[in-house]
């Protein structure tokens, strides 16, 4: 059961030959706690109380099974029938056999969440680092000019970044969905860049604590798409958005307020505008 991943997997440890030695010692303990426990009676009711408690924590096993089967409609007779008889075994065994039983079920069902938790949070941290590799490789694609293995990157990050939990998105998916959005722009590709970019935009706003500058170039990127579909008014309205938060992050005489400045004076031009455009210029 530990090597299935229900139980720690130091429990699945063996020696050279194959036995089990931590998992046996664990288990000798436990059933001499249970003997101690039970000190006061006979070593005939030590046995008995040892059974009980066996035979308890087995029917927890055909209760499950009946109700499946009862719930699915299988066997539905002879389903009943076992529940029947296994609601008769536990009063058999008795209250305190029960009680251990029961004790015994949540302290199992506790541990095998534990270990399933660990496991997901270990192949989560995997995977996130596997996705932080592919946004490097995807940028250095990107660099040197090659769109479609940028593209097969970022994707791929993108891919395993998508059973993230609910909750923030870690910053490696935010950073992969940004750089596949500028190379989708850049593909041409206007539909799917503008999902990307609003997606991370989104975030980058909804962040405790916004950077100025990184949701300033989000916006640039998301004017350049709306130009690229010709909604002029749209890109003008994003320009002048990003130019604002270039402002606030002390970028007032950055190479990129002056390009923000820039494309606000072409598309008052394109509009018409020659006197907005003038004054901005």
């Amino acid at each position: 059961m530990a090597r299935a991943g229900v139980f720690p997997q130091c429990l699945g440890r063996t020696t050279a030959i194959g036995t089990p030695v931590r998992a046996q010692l664990e288990s000798s303990a436990f059933t001499n706690l249970l003997i101690v426990r039970n000190y006061s009676g006979s070593l005939a009711a030590v046995f008995t109380f040892v059974i009980l408690i066996s035979t308890v924590s087995t029917l927890f096993l055909y209760v499950a099974a009946a109700v499946a089967a009862l719930k699915l409609r299988i066997g539905s007779i002879f389903a009943a029938l076992g529940l029947a008889f296994a609601g008769f075994a536990f009063w058999g065994a008795g209250r305190q056999a029960t009680l251990w039983g029961v004790a015994l079920l949540a302290a199992g069902t506790m541990a095998g969440r534990r270990v399933r938790d660990a496991a997901a949070e270990q192949g989560r941290q995997l995977a996130l680092a596997a996705a932080a590799s592919l946004n490097e490789l995807g940028a250095a694609r990107f660099a040197a000019g090659d769109l479609r293995a940028a593209d097969a990157n970022l994707s791929a990050s993108r891919a395993l970044c998508h059973d993230a939990p609910p909750g923030p998105a870690p910053l490696v998916c935010l950073d992969g969905a940004h750089a596949l959005g500028v190379v989708k722009l850049w593909e041409g590709d206007a539909a799917t860049a503008d999902t990307l970019l609003r997606r991370t935009l989104q975030h980058a706003r909804g962040a405790s604590d916004p950077v100025p500058l990184t949701v300033a170039q989000l916006l640039s990127q998301l004017a350049q798409v709306r130009q690229a579909a010709g909604d002029f008014a749209g890109a003008d309205t994003l320009y002048r958005q990003s130019a604002e938060w270039f402002a606030r992050g002390g970028g007032e005489r950055s190479g990129e307020r002056v390009e923000q400045l820039g494309w606000l004076a072409v598309l008052d031009e394109a509009e018409g505008k020659v006197r907005a455009a003038d004054s901005l210029v």
